[in-house]
């Protein structure tokens, strides 16, 4: 069973977690992992944990639904909720939650079930139990992905991209050309600024289209804004099979 944490213990474990993230982010700025602009990105994400997971809580409750009843905290080993009746303001990322939605057929209100045709699904009297339990991811493993994989698509963007508007403009060979350099480039730091580096890499007598190559450029999305799963959600689903009434077309 997990102990349930008082808030006043889970806010301080949670400030010490991001006191630890914000050190790691700064300890990769140092070793020129990431440059400025990307730490300062993650410097957002990886702060404030407890603010953070409590605006996640609330998104996913708001796309299942309004609770029927109040919010609960979950007790593992006898596998039902607390009779302790609790606010968003009380939930932290040390402690599970159970539950309880209403669903009906309106979209705005629940999106997470469609009907199709030929397949009715009354939801208007059904009800779902859910344990929601959620957690933020580790800073080392975003860390891996921005300077792994997301750059590394990235990187290979800005050079597919250059290479296309320069050859529109001149011979394929010298679009080839500039993208082998803007490879080798970026793959000796940590770059997020492309229009500025490309352009220096081109040099002059390219002036006509720097315009053209700068607009390319900017609609490139960075390789730190890749990163949008912060914090993983683990939603366990127990809907009440007698309130379900389901009939196939």
């Amino acid at each position: 069973m997990k102990e349930n944490v008082p808030d006043t213990l889970a806010a301080d474990m949670t400030a010490d977690h991001d006191r630890k993230n914000l050190a790691d982010i700064d300890r990769a700025v140092a070793e020129r992992r990431i440059n400025e602009e990307a730490a300062d990105y993650l410097r957002t994400m990886y702060a404030d944990g407890m603010d953070w997971f409590r605006e996640v809580f609330h998104v996913l409750g708001k796309c299942l639904g309004a609770p029927k009843a109040p919010v609960v905290k979950y007790d593992y080993e006898n596998d039902c909720g607390i009779d302790e009746k609790i606010k968003i303001s009380d939930i932290n990322p040390l402690s599970p939650y159970l539950v309880q939605h209403r669903l009906d057929m309106d979209p705005m209100r629940n999106q997470f079930f469609s009907v199709r045709d030929g397949h009715k699904v009354d939801l208007s009297v059904s009800s779902i139990v859910t344990v929601i339990v959620a957690a933020q991811k580790r800073l080392s493993r975003a860390l891996e992905k921005i300077t792994g994989k997301y750059y590394n698509d990235y990187v290979n963007d800005v050079a597919t991209t250059a290479e296309r508007v320069i050859s529109s403009h001149e011979r394929a060979a010298s679009g080839r050309a500039i993208a082998d350099k803007i490879r080798s480039e970026f793959s000796n730091k940590f770059i997020t600024a492309a229009s500025e580096t490309v352009l220096r890499i081109i040099g002059r007598g390219h002036e006509e289209i720097a315009v053209d190559l700068v607009r390319e450029l900017d609609k490139i999305e960075k390789p730190h804004l890749r990163l949008q799963d912060v914090w993983r959600v683990k939603c366990l689903f127990d809907l009440v099979p007698f309130a379900r009434t389901t009939s196939f077309g």
